[in-house]
């Protein structure tokens, strides 16, 4: 009776390090998949249904443009617009401001954004204000090309203000 005991008790133990073990080798294919994926239970290859997307970022800017590579350590994001604060002489808020990042004066064709960095990705409804202040800008930059104006980037710049007073390039 007495080494019947101590065979259960054996047979406990055994199975209760097989147990333990598997738990051990679970968590540790989770952890490391979550370091090597970047998540767990979450689809790693994000579905782009709409044509803009909103980026969120964790300094607090928000970026809208239509993404190409979502899962790679380096989004790429063309198309690219946001919101701006227009500031007069006085130093006062004046207005926001919706800008094309293709306007800015080094002219980009898209930014890589560090998918590190990205807090949130969300579509842009086609029926949303944003989508249509994006038609909008994108007509009127069609229309002004139509026009016969002069390309800014061919031929003379256009003045400019900064810092202290106008400045031409």
């Amino acid at each position: 009776m007495y080494i019947s005991n101590i065979e259960t008790t054996e047979r406990a133990n055994r199975r209760l390090r097989i147990l333990l073990s598997s738990l051990v080798i679970l968590v540790a294919a989770l952890l490391f998949q979550r370091f090597t994926t970047g998540d767990i239970f979450i689809n790693s290859n994000p579905q782009l249904t709409t044509v803009y997307q909103a980026v969120h970022l964790d300094n607090g800017e928000i970026y809208y443009g239509t993404l190409e590579n979502p899962n790679t350590p380096f989004i790429i994001m063309r198309d690219v617009f946001y919101f701006a604060v227009a500031v007069d002489e006085n130093g006062q808020k004046s207005s926001t401001v919706f800008i094309k990042r293709e306007s800015e004066l080094h002219s980009p064709k898209g930014m890589y954004i560090n998918s590190k960095r990205v807090l949130l990705i969300e579509p842009v409804s086609p029926s949303s204000k944003v989508a249509y202040m994006i038609r909008e800008l994108k007509s009127k930059a069609g229309a002004e090309k139509k026009s016969g104006d002069v390309d800014k980037h061919t031929q003379k710049q256009p003045n400019f203000t900064c810092c202290d007073g106008p400045y031409s390039i």
